[in-house]
This record gives structure tokens, C-alpha cells and sequence, in this order.
């Protein structure tokens, strides 16, 4: 902030002493500024000389106008050669220590400019609302939360007027609701009687709603500034699983979104840059009719107060229109949470999606399943998690099946499959199973992976856990146990921390993670890299990664966000989530906790085949760069010769298994 800028504060009251030199800046009316070393000037009246700071109080010159963040000595002390500079916070923090009767209520005012040298003619200062000389008011040091009992719709708070929290939507709060007032559970409004009462406990005082929330906002940009760099990456396509259950440990920090159902239906009209909710009940009539593979469209929807028609064949909604008028419609687009094919069994929530193609008749049918059509009988060699694994791989391959006694090739890009005899093509289609508001409210009890093999045989996912963890109880999503410093698998993990980098570092303890469902998606991508590279074992390693104690717990309980990670160090290598091989250089990346303490993961990695990695890549490039849609790298590194840093671009490639804290 320059010497010429001010804050919305401002006062509108004539001082005590309002000839006192050498007080703060103010502003009073249009006019000549008074004398002494800290005018005030005004565009609306007279000028005063100035106030006084000090043993004499607060006093200001007349008229209206804020305060600039540029105070003189107070004229009771002795007078120094240079004015003393403070920052708009150590001002504020002054005026409270003097008494908050004296603080004078905000207003939103502009600065003007700055007071040419003498001789020169004064510029002129124009009156003008959001324009780029309006200053925001002061981010307060610390600010109140909303209250997470009122954000959860299942409990609900039950305090009250009595809560010492904010009740008011969180998502709001910082600009990312993406509901109306209308549609939105919880309430939009920040200035409710009790939400007043708590805001001035913390010096927000304002009556302004839009100046409030405005606050909040940048509070949480500015913090997300401070976790993840300069540059604040969007959100993944897809839903947060654990938010459902309200138990997402990243909470605003998710990469994720955090919708109230496993699927969520989003709109955006033609030029516009921000996708939008459909409100809930039409999301979920929409998603049951998405689901019935034989509906092409759903009709009618409200979007913008306009009725239209979704046709999920190219993904628009047609607005209706009168004969003679141009064709207008949205783009839609389905959110969803990750496909069951990629998620250990019993994780609840995931979406299981069914694949169909129809028959000479018509008529859809799933693929393993019966058909009893006159052109073929019999049931595909393939079923709708065989195509859905191939596609989750690779959605733009070819796959060969059978039927009875007939040859085909499913062509993923092009939805549909093709005798290989006659040419004869059908179409296909990929629709998801339907989920209920009842089946969120009441879901299945979910089951841990099993502790034995897939009766599938060797090439099977080994969804078993490893014999040294502690019992694990079936309410538990992870388990943080202590390792015995006498134990060998605390020596070991001691002797890799140390021999990387770290040696005469104080090891204060470690900690096993067990996580039954990311051990299983662990183990179940490692089967499956290793049948891509035609049953070579994949290699594995055991690599570092710095973090700070605010996240450990959503590490374990989620595993790794790539955007808190490798955003930190510049995305050298790629937009994934960053290990090394040294222990010192993620130590630089393991922020010092309030307590004095560090942490660092060790994390077992499938680094499998790498390459040399590029800023720009958000997937590991293909190894045969003539086939584009071929086997890709299953890594980036620094350097394909000596590698220590290491880049994945799918998080069932690591299993995070001991902390350390030092």
C-alpha cells in the first residue's frame, strides 16, 4: 500500500482538536490541505491540519474520510526526522488497545490520488463504487468459523442462540456454494442477530453483507495461497466420496467435490466460465432417467428460469423455443464419484457403471447377460466390469468378445461394437446404476478387504493385509499405530531416513498407517501394471515425502493431493504428487509444526517404468511416441539416469505406510 492509500474506515465526525498537528492522515472536504506534517484532505469540505495521536487521543480534522495507514509521532514524544510507517493492522491493533469507542465504523469511500509536488495541479478524484481504488477492509489476524454441527443436515446444531459459531452455509462463506439462497440447505445470510453478535466479538462490524463475505473470501484464497503456491488449482471432475459420509479430513482443501449425492448434474450457459448446480430434486430426477439406458433425453428442466430439454446423447439442454427464434442451449455435464472398478470392494459410494448394446430389435441389452434375440443368442464373453476396467485403462481401445458363435470388436471410442465377419455395427452405451437419496441416508455396512487371495488365482488382486498390522476394527477407516523403537521395523525405517540424508537427526517417534482400503487399491494397481507390462514385476520403491501435521491425518485416511504437493515445488516434473529418494530433500517440504516438530511419510511407490518429466504433463507421456493411445510411463522423474525425484499421476500407485516425526 502507498503513502497515498487509505482504508474503507473512515470516520465522520470533527475531532476535538481538530488543529493538532501531526496526527493521521484523514479525509475532510474538497480544498486546500491543511498544514503540519500529516494533513488531511477531503474531497467533500474543508481541510483540517491534521490530529493529534497521542496523549491528546484520536483527534480528527473535519469532514469525511479514512484513515491512512501512515502515522506521525505523536506530538507528546519527541519529534524525529522521518515520519513512522506502520501497517494497516498494527494501526488497527492500535486503535483497539486505545478503545473501541474510537474506532470509526466502516464506509466504503475511494481514496483519492495522490497530491501532486508543489506547483502542480491538483487531480481530480471521482466517486465510483467496486472501481479499482476501493480498498478493501482489513482481513482481521483471526476470524470466526461456521459451525460445522449446523453444516451437517443429518445432526444439525442443537445450541442455538447459545452457539459460538457461525450459522451460516461454509461453502458461502467463501464464495463456493454453488447454490442459490433458494436452493441451498443452509442459510446465505451472514447478518443474521446471532451471527452479528459473534462477528463483533472478532472487530467485523460492518453492515455491509457483500464487504463481510468479502472478507472471509480472501482469507481463504490467502490461505490457499500459503498451502498450495501462487496458483490455485482447480477441482478434479469428479465427487468427493468421503464428504458424503461428512468425513473428508481435506475438508475446503479437497481436490474433490463436495456434493450431497454420488452424482451431480451441472449446467453453464455459452460463454460463461463457471459451471452451476442444478438444484437438488431435478438432479436426481435427471440421474434416474440417465440411468434407464433406453432414455435419450429428460424434459423439462428449469435452468435459468428458461424450459428446456437435456439430451444426454450430446450433452445440452435445449431451451424450448418459439417457431422463427434461434436455437439456444447449455452444456451439461454429469459429476460423479470414482468408478467401482477403481475403488476396493465395499468402498461405499463409488459408481458402478453398466454397459449396453442393442440388439436388431431395439431392445438394450447388458453385456453378460442373456440375449434372446434372432440374430444372436447367447451371452457376451465380456460383462460390464471386464469393459468398464478396459476403459478405466484406456477409453479409446478395442476389444475383442464373443457371442455364441460370433466375433466382435467393441470400439470404446466410438461406442459401439462391430462383427468382425459381416460388418454389421450397434450401437453402445455406458449408463450408471441408480442411486437413491435412500440408499445415501441408509447405506450397506462397509466390508474391509479380505485377508485372504482372490479365488481367481495368483494374477488376482492379493487384497490381503500385511500379517505384522495391529486388529483393525471395521468402524476404523485407518489406524495410526506406534512402533516399538526396539523393533526391527523401527530400526528400519530409522536407518532409511537417516541414510538418505537426515543422520544425527532426533527421530521423536513412528508410526505404522493401516488403511485396509488404500493398501487394496495399492495392491490391486500393482497387479494390474504388472499384467501391462506383459507379468514383469513392477518396480517398487520406498521414497519420502515432507508435508506439514495439518494434513498427516487426511493423507491417511484419503492418501496424497497432488495439488498441496507438487504445486509447492513448481510442478518441475508434472502435475502429480511428488516422493524423493532423500530424506533431506523432503525434510526442505516438511513444514515445522507449533510444537517444534516435523513429519515425513515414507511411502511405498510403484515407479514401475519412468521418464523424464515436463510441467505440462498431467499424465506420464506414452512410451512409443508414434501411439499416442499405446502403453504410457507409469512415472516422471528429474532424471532418467540418477532419479530422486519422483512424479505419479494416479495416487493407487503409493500406499503412504509409516510416519515419522522429528
Amino acid at each position: 500500500m502507498s503513502d497515498q492509500d487509505g482504508s474503507p474506515n473512515s470516520g465522520g465526525t470533527r475531532g476535538a482538536n481538530p488543529r493538532g498537528r501531526g496526527g493521521y492522515r484523514g479525509r475532510g472536504g474538497r480544498g486546500r490541505a491543511g498544514r503540519g506534517p500529516s494533513p488531511c484532505r477531503s474531497p467533500n469540505g474543508r481541510g483540517g491540519r491534521g490530529g493529534t495521536l497521542g496523549g491528546r487521543g484520536m483527534d480528527r480534522g473535519r469532514g469525511r474520510g479514512g484513515f491512512i495507514p501512515q502515522v506521525s509521532p505523536p506530538t507528546s514524544g519527541p519529534m524525529v526526522a522521518n515520519e513512522a510507517k506502520f501497517s494497516m493492522n498494527e494501526v488497527m491493533q492500535l486503535m483497539q488497545a486505545m478503545g473501541a469507542a474510537q474506532i470509526p465504523q466502516a464506509q466504503p469511500v475511494e481514496v483519492p490520488p495522490a497530491r501532486p509536488p508543489s506547483g502542480g495541479a491538483r487531480p481530480r478524484s471521482r466517486q465510483r463504487s467496486g472501481g479499482a481504488n476501493d480498498h478493501p477492509a482489513p482481513v482481521p489476524a483471526k476470524l470466526p468459523q461456521a459451525c460445522t454441527w449446523y453444516n451437517n443436515r443429518q445432526r444439525g446444531c442443537t445450541k442455538g442462540d447459545a452457539c459460538t459459531f457461525l450459522h451460516v452455509c461454509s461453502r458461502y462463506l467463501v464464495g463456493s456454494c454453488i447454490y442459490d439462497k433458494n436452493q441451498c440447505d443452509f442459510s446465505h445470510n451472514i447478518l443474521t442477530p446471532q451471527n452479528k453478535i459473534i462477528l463483533q466479538k472478532f472487530g467485523i462490524t460492518s453492515t455491509s453483507e457483500k464487504a463481510v463475505i468479502d472478507i472471509f473470501k480472501r482469507d481463504f484464497v490467502n490461505k490457499k495461497k500459503i498451502e498450495q503456491g501462487d496458483k490455485v488449482p482447480e477441482k478434479l471432475d469428479e465427487i468427493c466420496i468421503f464428504n458424503i459420509r461428512q468425513r473428508c479430513s481435506y475438508k475446503t482443501l479437497c481436490e474433490r467435490w463436495h456434493c450431497r449425492m454420488p452424482y451431480q448434474w451441472q449446467y453453464r450457459a455459452p460463454g460463461a466460465d463457471r459451471w452451476r448446480h442444478v438444484g437438488h430434486d431435478l438432479n436426481v430426477m435427471v440421474e434416474e432417467a440417465y440411468c434407464k439406458v433406453t432414455e435419450d433425453s429428460y424434459s423439462p428442466v428449469r435452468l435459468d428460469g428458461k424450459t428446456c430439454a437435456v439430451n444426454f446423447t450430446i450433452m445440452k439442454a435445449v431451451v424450448d423455443c418459439s417457431p422463427g427464434e434461434s436455437r439456444q442451449e447449455f452444456e451439461v455435464r454429469r459429476l460423479s464419484t470414482s468408478s467401482s472398478v477403481k475403488s476396493p470392494p465395499g468402498h461405499l459410494f463409488v459408481t458402478e457403471w453398466l454397459w449396453y448394446w442393442q440388439d436388431v430389435d431395439g431392445t438394450w441389452v447388458e453385456y453378460g447377460h442373456m440375449n434372446k434375440s434372432v440374430e444372436v443368442r447367447g451371452t457376451s464373453s465380456l460383462s460390464s466390469k471386464d469393459i468398464e476396467e478396459k476403459y478405466q485403462d484406456q477409453q479409446d481401445a478395442d476389444v475383442t468378445f464373443s457371442t455364441g458363435h460370433h466375433q466382435y470388436v467393441l470400439r470404446l471410442r466410438d461406442m459401439c461394437q462391430e462383427n468382425t465377419m459381416v460388418g454389421t455395427r450397434r450401437d453402445v452405451r455406458r449408463r450408471p446404476k441408480f442411486v437413491s437419496e435412500e440408499d445415501v441416508k441408509n447405506p450397506p455396512k462397509p466390508k474391509h478387504a479380505v485377508r485372504a487371495k482372490s479365488a481367481r488365482g495368483a494374477s488376482a488382486w492379493d487384497e490381503s493385509t500385511p500379517a505384522h498390522w495391529s486388529p483393525i476394527s471395521e468402524e476404523d477407516e485407518f489406524v495410526k499405530v506406534d512402533v516399538v523403537g526396539t523393533a526391527a521395523e523401527y530400526g528400519n525405517v530409522k536407518t532409511l531416513f537417516e541414510q538418505n540424508g537426515m543422520a544425527g537427526t532426533v527421530i521423536m517417534g513412528v508410526k505404522r498407517v493401516q488403511n485396509a482400503f488404500l493398501w487394496s487399491a495399492y495392491n490391486r494397481k500393482k497387479a494390474q501394471l504388472k499384467k501391462q507390462s506383459g507379468g514383469k514385476d513392477v518396480e517398487e520403491r520406498l521414497l519420502f515425502h515432507g508435508t506439514q501435521d495439518a494434513v498427516v491425518d487426511a493423507i491417511c485416511q484419503q492418501n496424497f493431493d497432488w495439488r498441496l504437493s507438487g504445486s509447492r515445488v513448481g510442478q518441475l516434473y508434472g502435475q502429480g504428487t511428488y516422493f524423493s529418494a532423500s530424506s533431506h530433500y523432503s525434510h526442505s517440504y516438511a513444514q515445522q509444526a507449533s510444537n517444534g516438530r516435523r513429519y515425513m511419510f515414507v511411502v511405498r511407490v510403484l515407479v514401475g517404468a519412468y521418464t523424464k518429466g515436463d510441467p505440462g504433463v498431467r499424465r506420464p507421456p506414452p512410451v512409443n511416441p508414434s501411439e499416442p493411445y499405446g502403453r504410457m510411463y507409469d512415472s516422471c522423474v528429474n532424471d532418467t539416469a540418477s532419479p530422486n525425484i519422483f512424479v505419479i499421476f494416479d495416487n493407487a500407485q503409493c500406499y503412504p505406510e509409516h510416519i515419522i516425526e522429528y
